[in-house]
């Protein structure tokens, strides 16, 4: 989507538009609230100055959203087909990556008490 259509849309199609990214009611509402933009930078800072800090109850919550590295997200949601398309590279069938991947997801969550997060 270009940003010109971005800033064209109703607000609740701008919070639908970027909810993928970053599912936190506040960075959405803020960056929503903030348009037009003159560029693509201009969005993106304001998307930077927004997730700036975001508390731990915001950061558990995107979290929340986001399959494990080497998990396949299932459903037709953008979310879903987003996480799809960043983990595309991973091999499904390869045993060691997966395996590899399990051991570190597990020892990340039990370091860190939540998914790691690219």
């Amino acid at each position: 989507m270009r940003i010109d259509e971005f800033d064209g849309l109703d607000q609740e199609a701008a919070q639908r538009a970027i909810r993928p990214a970053l599912d936190i009611p506040r960075w959405i509402d803020e960056i929503v609230a903030a348009r037009p933009y003159a560029d693509r930078e201009a969005l993106l800072e304001t998307a930077r100055v927004a997730a700036h800090p975001l508390t731990d109850d915001e950061v558990d919550q995107a979290l929340a959203h986001h399959p494990r590295i080497g998990d396949r997200a299932k459903g037709d949601s953008a979310e879903a087909t987003l996480s799809r398309s960043e983990q595309s590279h991973v091999d499904p069938e390869d045993v060691e990556i997966q395996r590899r991947l399990r051991e570190g997801n597990i020892a990340y969550e039990e370091r860190f008490g939540h998914v790691f997060l690219i």
